[in-house]
């Protein structure tokens, strides 16, 4: 017998989309206990929190757990509003870590290095967008953040080159002329320069721009102005984003003494605070801030007006070895 032909059946058509919200057929209230979630690489323990999930709605409020040894908050909703201008689906939402650690947020990056802000901080960030996907609402979302914090301490660090040179500085392991010694006193107070607050504050763009509008540090001794802007605030690694800068800085007291004794401070204002003669730029990256230019602009008082930090340190380790390989002085019988 001839066996029976082969049948061919037509391809299935494609799936139409799915109607109705991206949570699918979803509904109710629930209430969320975890000990531990891991969000983009950052740990957030024993979040609690309520789900509530309607037609229309998926909210998720009253969030709330330990983060860089301080307090996560958090409320999330997002709104499903079919044929909306701009796409379905709507963003709010307000996060806030209260009271962490920025020390140890660096070093869960760069964990040989020294934090260049050390203290306790509190931040807000509010977002808020539209998509015509769910999954695209925080890529494409806007928002703004501020930064607070009282009572740390600045560190200025030295730049990584020339770091032995740098040391005599800081050690006084050598007799230098006066205005070496005045830098070699400046130096040693932006290593570690306790401040009373820090306030910074932005926003947000779609494309992960993150405008810093206004940074300010206060101290006794210093007070530092800046605005500027980071690469991608979504990329992430936050610590690792390339940082771009414009700063001032003010002198006051003790230090506005020795500043001005180098000739590197413009007449004080109404506040006693002096201003450096130019401002300054900061780049290099979130959690390793490039302070070249500062330390360049410091290296004038010494140098002369086109003297430059890496010039300056050269000179030093010339004159280290210059005295190293000199006869020792004969001694004299008496």
């Amino acid at each position: 017998a001839a066996a029976p032909a082969a049948r061919l059946s037509a391809p299935s058509p494609a799936a139409a989309p799915r109607p109705g919200p991206p949570w699918g057929p979803w509904r109710g209230r629930f209430t969320l206990a975890l000990r531990q979630l891991i969000l983009d690489g950052d740990t957030i323990d024993n979040l609690s929190g309520q789900l509530e999930i309607t037609d229309t709605q998926f909210i998720l409020h009253n969030l709330s757990g330990n983060m860089f040894d301080g307090r996560w908050s958090a409320d999330f909703k997002t709104d499903f509003q079919p044929g909306a201008s701009g796409g379905d689906n709507e963003l709010t939402a307000h996060f806030r870590i209260a009271n962490f650690d920025a020390a140890r947020v660096v070093r869960q990056t760069f964990p040989q290095e020294i934090a260049r802000i050390d203290g306790r901080l509190d931040l807000d960030v509010s977002l808020s967008g539209r998509a015509i996907r769910f999954e695209d609402l925080v890529p494409q979302a806007t928002g703004t953040f501020a930064l607070s914090a009282h009572h740390g301490t600045l560190r200025l660090t030295l730049p990584k080159q020339e770091m032995i040179s740098s040391g005599l500085i800081l050690g006084g392991a050598l007799t230098f002329s006066p205005e070496m010694k005045a830098l070699g006193r400046v130096v040693s107070r932006l290593q570690s320069m306790p401040f009373d607050e820090l306030a910074a504050s932005g926003r947000l763009e779609a494309n992960g721009i993150l405008h810093l509008e206004d940074f300010r540090l206060d101290s006794p001794d210093l007070r530092m102005v800046a605005t500027g802007q980071l690469a991608d605030a979504k990329a992430g690694d936050l610590m690792k984003q390339a940082l771009q800068m414009n700063a001032n800085l003010y002198a006051k007291n003790d230090l506005a003494v020795i500043l001005g004794g180098m000739k590197l401070l413009n007449a004080p204002g109404a506040d006693g605070y002096q201003p450096l003669r130019q401002p300054f730029a900061v780049a290099g990256t979130v959690g390793q801030p490039d302070l070249h230019p500062l330390y360049d602009f410091l290296a004038q008082g010494v140098n002369g007006a086109r003297g430059t930090w890496a010039v300056l340190m050269r000179k030093v380790q010339a004159e280290v070895e210059k005295r190293r390989t000199a006869p020792a002085p004969a001694q004299v019988n008496k």
